[in-house]
């Protein structure tokens, strides 16, 4: 049964604010984070859970040039008063609004108010910067307010990860003003499930896989869905698996057309250059991933400029480099972040956004959604590995000639002693070729072995040695196809299955239906994992 949508994980921010908020003296901190992730969410939720001071005053900084400073405090002096503070604006004749505004600030901050100042990177376009230093230069001076009472906070939060960052850097004024940093990334694979269920999105985790593909861990998203009444948000009164996936994509299409702030690379959020942007399309390109030499070759760019690139996009999307974790000698890129993918992947390849199609245009975007969600599977599944307790390290994605079929490896600490994950994934649980997978697995070993370094063969070898543990991952698996592998060496392991690993109860019964009749897809007839 769906639940009213709540306010789902983040102990560790929410813990560390409210840290924050009970020291008596002033803190200047910095909370980033990409658009829709929950950043002024999470600074709500933290002092609603609070029943006494100190009192938050949150304002959103306007956009220049049609924003200006006295706006800004416009806003500044109407939110304080709103919250009951006895602070009193500051007219003295002859001064500027920024002058205002930093003789406002220092007050609401003195009377033991939480200030935030959201969309804080157009703080530099209203020429505040200096205003905003001078108030965090001083008020340590004074350790507590006036009265003796606990001095205020100042949250500066923003979505564009590339102005906030730079705002910070050596030759800005705020170098070093932020005293705390607080990144927010996507919601943990453990809070996704558990919102899944209490959502009724867990009850079909085929669909669910699709949903995944598309919204990732972020929050914003994933409450839209939830709250928009759509047909589509219904799992169960589609019967059609196809027919609920064009539904669904063409929703998610119709949504980013009505509000393009929810495009991962909106100018609130980030801003590529066109060399940028040339190193993330091949980096989107479906396949083992690149060296920054192959990157280098195939765009005819210089080693210097992908270096930059890759460093500009690490900052703002989520990237794995599947080889360094398997003792291979070269780093590969590849971009793991969902959304993004879905968004280049799926809605600005072929048709654009928006556009009238047809039949066959919108079965064709169905298409390319279905070809991410089998590398989808492959991070969920490192997902929970690396959520389980005990496990060292995880990832996806062998990319090694011939040796394909590995999706998943790690290294867990259990009561027996340490133990090593191998397992396959496949979107379609018939298409599982355990043999052939563990014939891949001993070549793999043998290969890492002879790849690497003298100096460390012992380890490699001791690795070898482990008891392992062999997985077969699908979204689901019908009481038919587990018996169908049972005696193989292999185990079954379902979405459901993760979920329960991390804790998350799961429905009884599931009422997934996709793979009952359906053919596998085409990247598995030929032979590709999925």
């Amino acid at each position: 049964m769906n639940q009213e949508w709540r306010y789902y994980g983040r102990s560790g921010p929410l813990a560390e604010i409210g840290k924050l908020l009970d020291t008596p003296l002033f803190k200047s901190v910095r909370v980033h984070g990409r658009r829709r992730v929950g950043k002024s969410k999470l600074l709500r939720e933290a002092f609603s859970r609070r029943s006494g001071e100190p009192p938050m005053v949150m304002i959103e900084l306007p956009e220049p040039p049609e924003g200006t400073a006295g706006e800004a405090l416009r806003r500044l002096v109407e939110a304080s008063a709103a919250a009951g503070l006895p602070c009193k604006e500051e007219r003295t004749q002859g001064r500027c609004d920024v002058m205002r505004f930093e003789s406002f600030l220092r007050d609401l901050i003195y009377h033991g108010a939480a200030v935030v100042l959201d969309e804080f990177q157009n703080a530099k376009g209203l020429g505040l910067m200096s205003a905003i230093k001078l108030v965090i230069d001083e008020v340590p001076i004074n350790l507590l307010s006036p009265d003796g009472g606990k001095c205020g906070k100042l949250f500066m939060t923003g979505s564009h990860q590339q102005q906030m960052l730079a705002m910070f850097r050596d030759t800005q004024p705020l170098f070093g003003r932020a005293r705390q940093n607080i990144r927010l990334r996507q919601w943990s694979l453990r809070t996704t499930l558990e919102m899944a269920r209490e959502q009724g999105f867990l009850g079909m985790p085929s669909r669910f896989l699709t949903m995944h593909a598309v919204f990732g861990g972020m929050p914003g998203s994933w409450e839209e869905f939830a709250n928009s009444g759509a047909p589509e948000r219904n799992l169960g009164a589609w019967d059609d698996d196809s027919e609920w996936r064009r539904a669904f994509v063409t929703g998610r299409a119709a949504a980013l057309d009505a509000d393009h702030e929810q495009r991962w690379d909106n100018a609130a959020f980030i801003q590529l250059s066109p060399e940028n942007r040339a190193v993330l399309g091949k980096l989107t390109t479906k396949g083992r991933g690149f060296t920054a030499a192959e990157i280098r070759g195939e765009l005819g760019m210089s080693g210097e400029e992908v270096r930059r690139a890759l460093e500009t996009l690490a900052e703002h999307l989520e990237f794995i480099s599947p080889s360094r974790q398997y003792f291979g000698t070269d780093e590969r890129w590849r971009v793991s972040d969902n959304p993004t993918l879905f968004q280049m992947n799926v809605l600005e390849s072929g048709s654009g956004i928006g556009d009238e199609e047809t039949r066959g245009a919108a079965a064709a975007r169905v298409t390319r959604l279905e070809n991410l969600e089998g590398p989808a599977l492959e991070r969920m599944a490192a997902s929970w590995l690396k959520e389980m307790e005990g496990v060292d390290w995880s990832g996806s994605g062998v990319w090694r000639p011939g040796l394909a079929d590995i999706d998943v490896m790690a290294l867990r600490n259990g009561p027996a002693g340490p133990a090593l994950i191998m397992g396959g994934c496949k979107r379609n649980p018939g298409m599982h070729r355990p043999a052939r997978l563990a014939r891949q697995f001993e070549e793999f070993m043998v290969a890492i072995e002879n790849a690497v370094p003298a100096a460390k063969v012992n380890a490699v070898r001791e690795l070898r040695s482990l008891p392992r543990r062999q997985l077969l991952l699908s979204p689901s698996f019908s009481s038919e196809e587990r018996a169908r592998y049972d005696g193989s060496g292999f185990e079954c392991v379902d979405i459901h299955d993760m979920a329960r690993d991390l804790g998350i109860p799961t429905p009884q019964a599931s009422v997934d239906k996709q793979h009952a009749n359906a053919p596998p897809p085409e990247s598995e007839r030929s032979g590709r994992s999925t």
